[in-house]
């Protein structure tokens, strides 16, 4: 509780103009046949009986405001499930989502802010959706993260940034506790003619407990020199020096050292560009094809003997969009630690709690924040979705909570199809995962999708379903799961709303005790004020 307190104080503005306010209240029941996910075999998997009736009661706020020089959007909801058999599990979740910006100094000191309160799975075996409570299975994950940085304009000669950020990351049983302290330094020229350069340097340290699990530190410069309309020449120097903390066993795999390559760039036509460069410890292709406002590709592999997730390695995005649609592929390869994982919660979805709905999302390039795209069923334009400050970022395949650092390779693609009368949403994904304290693996794969259909103007049939297959770290063995659920959304009016949703869970894992069913209920009703 105690970063929703610090959360909620920074974000506090009092200069905002502009101000939005909505409380909320949520009420509804969930019946279950095998609320405590009890095997077929008649092991328990969480709870100790197979029946129960789930009730809840939750309140909630959402706040936005806007003014010269300060912005914020906060939800918070207080959720209270209580259960009729199994009443030890009867539990209050504090669930927060807080984003601020300012100007502190005009035109030079800026801050970015976020704060948020959420439930996520101790362990995520069970291969269900992230937002699915479970009874005694779900812990609080509480971030908060400040990030002040200076911008200054060196004459017309250069611009100069300097970004610090905290990001501090606490759950509720300890598990994956974190504090990152990260420096970034940027000098770029500003007016970009003939030459276009830039140098950079980021330091970044994640820290738990009393030791430290990684140290990051980068520098680079890079150079490029138009000859001609077609062609450039391009330079790329710099260092990296890396450190894992001592319970790594991963630490030969990587090596720290400088490097520095050449090469060209070349205009084939105006809408597609290629960059390469090869060098000594570095190797590097990339292409860039942006054939109109609404299709972008960008394309790289790059080959190092210096840094993290040495050799060779692929990253790519496309992202298209139709006149009622959108399309969004991504791929990429990092090391990352399960407490950054948290924090940066990237490459993953939204979803409306009220309707079940998932939605893309994509990093906006200026930013850097993972924004929802929702288009305008009307003009095909991209557009805020317009009950934005009550989605919920999701972490579609979690693995779990674990105290540990990984080579994660990552890939989905995501399609939305928009009309004034349909809305859908499917999405692949592709995650391995190698371990670098223990040495093991793990992959997982699957598919989402979800259609909501506009019966009458105050009913909407609701509709979705999900696959996942995951093959598990240190058994080997495989498990899937899953699921279907369809049902209806009603506006009663302005301020009113209701939904009943059905929902059929099947899981099929290693063993008896993990092989387990459930048919679930669910009704609710929302009143905003």
């Amino acid at each position: 509780m105690f970063l929703i307190c610090v959360g909620g104080g920074l974000i506090y503005t009092p200069a905002v103009a502009k101000w939005l306010m909505e409380p909320s209240l949520k009420t509804g029941m969930s019946l279950s046949d095998n609320a405590g996910l009890v095997s077929d075999s008649g092991l328990p998997v969480f709870g100790k009986r197979r029946q129960d009736i789930i009730s809840e009661l939750t309140p909630g706020f959402w706040v936005k405001g806007e003014g010269r020089r300060y912005s914020l959007n906060a939800v918070y909801r207080m959720q209270n499930l209580f259960y009729a058999h199994q009443k030890q599990y009867d539990v209050t979740n504090h669930q927060l989502e807080a984003s601020a910006t300012g100007e502190v100094i005009r035109n030079h000191l800026f801050f970015d802010a976020e704060a948020y309160n959420i439930q996520y799975p101790l362990y995520a075996y069970p291969g269900i959706p992230a937002d699915y409570y479970l009874p005694g299975n779900r812990t609080d994950v509480a971030m908060l993260k400040v990030s002040p940085f200076f911008h200054k304009d060196l004459g017309g000669f250069a611009q100069i940034k300097l970004r610090y950020t905290y990001s501090r990351t606490q759950v509720e049983q300890h598990a994956s506790d974190g504090i990152t302290n990260r420096y970034e330094f940027r000098l770029a020229n500003k007016r970009w003619g003939k030459k276009i350069w830039n140098i950079n340097y980021k330091k970044e340290r994640l820290e738990r407990d009393d030791y430290f699990l990684m140290d990051h530190e980068t520098a680079s410069a890079n150079l490029r020199y138009r000859a001609s309309r077609r062609f450039a020449f391009l330079v790329r120097g710099g260092i990296e020096n890396h450190n894992l903390g001592l319970s790594t066993s991963w630490t030969r795999e990587y090596e720290n050292g400088s490097y520095w390559a050449g090469g060209f760039g070349w205009r084939i036509w105006h809408t597609l560009r290629l960059d390469t460069l090869y060098g000594d410890h570095f190797k590097m292709v990339r292409a860039f094809w942006n054939p109109s406002r609404r299709t972008h590709l960008k394309l790289s592999w790059r080959d190092r003997v210096y840094g993290m997730n040495p050799g060779a390695s692929w990253r790519g995005e496309f992202n298209v969009q139709f006149r009622r649609s959108v399309w969004l592929t991504s791929y990429q390869e990092l090391v990352i630690a399960q407490q950054q994982a948290l924090s940066e919660r990237g490459l993953y979805s939204f979803r409306d709690p009220d309707t079940g709905q998932y939605l893309p999302g994509e990093i906006d390039p200026d930013s850097g924040k993972l924004t929802p795209v929702y288009l305008d069923p009307d003009t095909g334009e991209q557009v805020d979705y317009p009950n934005a400050g009550n989605l919920t970022v999701l972490a579609l395949n979690d693995f779990g909570l674990f105290d540990e650092s990984y080579l994660r390779k990552r890939g989905q693609s995501v399609y939305s199809w928009q009309t004034a009368d349909n809305t859908a949403t499917a999405m692949v994904f592709y995650e391995r995962r190698n371990y670098l304290e223990q040495g093991d693996s793990e992959t997982s794969y699957g598919l989402y999708t979800s259609w909501k259909h506009h019966l009458t103007p105050v009913t909407d049939f609701l509709s979705g379903g999900n696959y996942q297959h995951r093959v598990y770290r240190f058994t080997r063995f495989e498990g899937k799961v899953w699921s279907v659920e369809a049902g209806f959304l009603w506006e009663l009016n302005r301020r009113t709303s209701a939904s009943c949703l059905f929902r059929y869970l099947d899981r099929y894992g290693y063993s008896k005790k993990n092989r387990y069913h459930e048919n679930r209920v669910t009704c609710y009703v929302k009143l905003t004020m």
